[in-house]
């Protein structure tokens, strides 16, 4: 049994082969934002067409590498062990094809159930419990991987939460702390130092304090270029994948649409006994869904997709960033730096620079923003429009018919040319409002979700660069007043500050074991 603490979610998405579009839609979006998914196949059926299909869209959003798989086995389904370990080897080569070396765990729900309300049973249910404890070669199997699985949900479940939630906070613990083991290195050195030395030193400081104002004034003055830049790169990639490249959303819309039948066939026994007006409602309905569908596998696991690697995009970009600015008080000679003009074109790793590795959090900075990703809607509606279009058709093909037969005695009147033309122009109609749509939601993904985020990233860049260049800023005063100390003062400051300087090597090194 795992105990777990407050503030974990757990959910049980069934139903992933749902008929419902919306349904389908929901599961994925909610696995978007799922740090873990657990996924349960049964030993009775296998990798079904259904577990392909979800698991391609899984693949396709970029979230298999957070998949652990589950064989749930029925003990009375299989002849032994030998049986069940075949089909082990064969559900693994099954998914290979979407995660090499994909990690699993096979055991019994039921028979852990069983056990567990061993004392609550019925007398059927304890009977084939005890028929399963006979065949000790299986049950053995299954405990010891329920106990494997257990020990790495626990694990994930604790340790990988807590790094997850608390990650960002101890690097930049880390950071401070480097930055304090930087500054009694930097005093414990002017103390040994002779006083020309020091001085030498002391002016070096001074130089990088100056280079630490420096910097903050260009990244002030340049700020506003630096996110006009992300912007335009993050709205050209949206453009790109919305509109513009051979597979986008759009053109992948319409060849669907295009090739969506408009064969009235199965409708027309709905237009003698219903009318045409019920029946081409009828074929609106089932476009709808098939679009629904489409919308679902086809569309929403690539966008997610994309608005994570355009997530990824802005964090390398501030991380590139804030390598730009690099301020190392104890690599500064005293003679001076060239600044370079456009600090955001640049990358450098400063020597004993203390680095963040993702100096902005963007999950953080969402939470305190209260930024949500919106959510995709291409469903069409049977709008006015779209009906008066259909039966305008049908009521042009209808009188062309009948002009037809008063020229032509042994022509045929047929309401399926005027149906089949009137669901085209359905079709048409429907797909200029998908259409229409899709790019409204481009722009809100841009206006709505990029820009503000890229907003709240930079506000949020801007106080850890700022704690960077404070950092470069060292008390030069305290440094001069320890260089005119006497030599037996230096000697016990020099001293102090070494047992210092264990303590903080003590320190980095347990929060090195956290991170």
């Amino acid at each position: 049994t795992l105990g777990m603490e407050g503030g974990v979610e757990l959910a049980d998405c069934q139903g992933a082969d749902s008929t419902d579009p919306a349904h389908l839609t929901q599961i994925l979006k909610y696995l978007g934002a799922a740090h873990m998914i657990v996924y349960v196949i049964s030993s009775r059926t296998g990798l079904r067409e259904a577990d392909v299909k979800f698991l391609s869209l899984v693949r396709d959003m970029g979230l298999v590498e957070n998949i652990l798989f589950v064989i749930n086995c029925d003990i009375s389904e299989h002849q032994g062990l030998e049986d069940f370990l075949a089909l082990e080897r064969k559900i693994l080569r099954d998914l290979s094809f979407f995660k090499s070396e994909a990690e699993f765990y096979c055991f019994s729900s039921l028979f852990n159930l069983f056990e567990k309300a061993e004392e609550k049973l019925s007398s059927k249910d304890a009977d084939r419990l005890d028929q399963w404890r006979r065949d000790t070669e299986f049950v053995d199997y299954t405990r010891r991987m329920t106990e494997k699985f257990n020990r790495k949900l626990g694990h994930m479940i604790s340790h990988d939460r807590y790094h997850l939630l608390l990650f960002n906070h101890v690097e930049r613990l880390h950071m401070i702390a480097e930055n304090v083991k930087e500054r009694i290195e930097l005093f414990s050195d002017l103390l040994g130092d002779d006083t020309q030395n020091a001085e030498k030193r002391i002016s070096g400081l001074k130089e990088a304090r100056e280079k630490s104002i420096r910097l903050e004034l260009i990244f002030r003055n340049s700020a506003g270029g630096v996110v006009k830049g992300l912007k335009r790169e993050i709205e050209s990639n949206l453009d790109f994948h919305f509109t513009k490249s051979e597979e986008s959303f759009a053109r992948n819309l319409s060849r669907f649409v295009e090739n969506r039948s408009a064969d009235c066939t199965p409708y027309r026994r709905k237009i003698g006994s219903s009318g045409f007006s019920m029946a081409l409602h009828l074929f609106f309905l089932d476009f709808a869904k098939d679009l629904d569908r489409f919308a679902a596998e086809h569309i929403t696991p690539k966008l997610v997709k994309l608005v994570r690697e355009l997530e990824n995009d802005i964090t390398d970009h501030f991380k590139s960033l804030y390598d730009s600015y690099s301020v190392a008080p104890r690599s500064v000679t005293g003679e001076e730096e060239k600044l370079f003009e456009d600090a955001s074109d640049r990358t450098n790793e400063g020597k004993g620079d203390i680095a963040l590795k993702n100096p902005v959090d963007l999950e953080t900075v969402k939470r305190i923003a209260g930024i949500e990703l919106p959510d995709l809607s291409l469903t069409a509606r049977y709008s006015g429009r779209i009906r008066a279009e259909s039966l305008a058709g049908f009521g042009i093909d209808s009188m062309v018919q009948v002009f037809r037969k008063f020229l032509n005695r042994d022509e045929t009147l047929s309401m399926e040319k005027g149906f089949n033309r009137a669901c085209a122009r359905m079709k048409k109609e429907a797909l200029n409002s998908s259409l229409k749509s899709l790019l409204e939601y481009e722009s809100v993904l841009k206006n709505q979700y990029f820009h503000p985020l890229i907003e709240a990233s930079l506000r949020s860049f801007h106080d850890v660069l700022s704690e960077r260049f404070r950092a470069g800023g060292m008390e030069i005063e305290k440094a001069e007043e320890l260089v005119r100390k006497e030599k037996s003062e230096k000697q016990e400051q020099k001293a102090l500050l070494e047992t210092l300087g264990g303590n903080m090597d003590d320190l980095l090194d347990q929060i090195d074991r956290i991170i």
